[in-house]
């Protein structure tokens, strides 16, 4: 039994440490984020095998 517990309390430290682990990014922001202003918009196009998608791309774009 005690064997158990402490192959238990192992596992729990060993996961600790794995867990506080710095993450392989970091972010970051240039600029002041005070001043942005900006609009958004959602939208959505169904396209299908056609040959004729420009005006779909062009569309997105200016949206």
């Amino acid at each position: 039994m005690m064997r158990y517990i402490t192959v238990l309390l192992f596992l729990t430290f060993s996961l600790l440490l794995f867990a506080e682990k710095k993450p392989p990014y970091e972010y970051y922001h240039l600029g002041n984020q005070a001043d942005i202003t900006s609009t958004t918009q959602s939208d959505i196009v169904l396209m299908g095998a056609g040959i004729d998608v420009d005006t779909a791309f062009q569309w997105m774009c200016n949206v």
